[in-house]
């Protein structure tokens, strides 16, 4: 009886290890489909399509939201697990200025191909070099801003190209530590395919950070946030919402006016 009990406790468990390793993809990239409808810009602000080439040959489609005049700064933004990033063009004054470029993930929003967290860096790295030889974009004032998800690409773009800055909302150490805390019996270091990395790309990311971070998250508790902050290179700035949740801390006070301080202090800032 004790041998039948412990083979079915022990095949249970392998089977439920080997579910969550066949089904990984799903559990982590929500692919959103592209939105319908006009896109609503803040007034003043213009909207052009573009196009970028991945590493394996993909188009990938997005949309550069421009301010009225001449050259601005750029902020590149990078989505959550579950989102497609096209409604923020509403809100692309919040950015201070800058013009904001959004291009859904591969597999998000009607881009081709089917996401990894190495195509997604890979990808995004792509664009960022691409994105430089924009017209009426100043090359050398590229931002990025990661949430969630995102926040593991946009360390990955910051800590191996020339950003004049990162924005981090509800950020990670990694994803290992993450689905480790979710799922603390199963081996995720072992069974997990895309680790997202972000406290080993910090190390050598010697670039001005701005970590928002929800102090009642549940999905990304703030403790991961802070390994992050701790081992950042560079100057960084730790901004914390103690009411805010992981889905609504875009809705906190102050939350924008932090991000339009960053943008607009000087790059010796911390």
């Amino acid at each position: 009886m004790m041998k039948s009990l412990l083979f079915i406790t022990v095949a249970s468990y392998a089977g439920f290890c080997l579910l969550l390793y066949l089904a990984q993809n799903k559990l982590i990239f929500f692919t959103q489909p592209a939105h319908v409808g006009e896109m609503l810009l803040p007034p003043g602000y213009t909207s052009e399509p573009v196009t970028f080439q991945s590493h394996d040959g993909l188009a990938l489609k997005g949309t550069l939201i421009r301010p009225a005049g001449g050259p601005a700064p750029l902020v590149i933004y990078y989505g959550g697990n579950a989102e497609e990033i096209s409604y923020l063009a509403q809100l692309a004054d919040r950015y201070a200025g800058a013009a904001l470029l959004l291009v859904n993930y591969r597999g998000y929003g009607g881009n081709p191909g089917a996401p990894s967290a190495a195509a997604l860096i890979a990808d995004a790295k792509r664009i960022f070099d691409q994105a430089r030889l924009l017209a009426n974009i100043r090359k050398d004032e590229i931002y990025v801003h990661g949430r969630s998800l995102g926040s593991g690409v946009a360390v990955a773009v910051a800590s191996e190209r020339p950003v004049r800055g990162v924005m981090l909302t509800t950020a990670f150490d990694s994803l290992t530590a993450v689905a480790q805390a979710h799922y603390p019996v199963v081996p995720v270091s072992l069974l997990l395919r895309h680790k997202f990395d972000s406290v080993a790309a910090a190390r050598s990311a010697n670039i001005r950070s701005l970590h928002l971070v929800a102090g009642s998250d549940t999905i990304i508790p703030p403790r991961h946030a802070r390994a992050l902050f701790d081992a950042w290179a560079g100057p960084k700035t730790w901004r914390e919402y103690s009411q805010a949740g992981h889905n609504d801390i875009q809705d906190t006070p102050g939350y924008w006016d932090t991000i339009a301080a960053f943008l607009k202090s000087p790059p010796s800032a911390p």
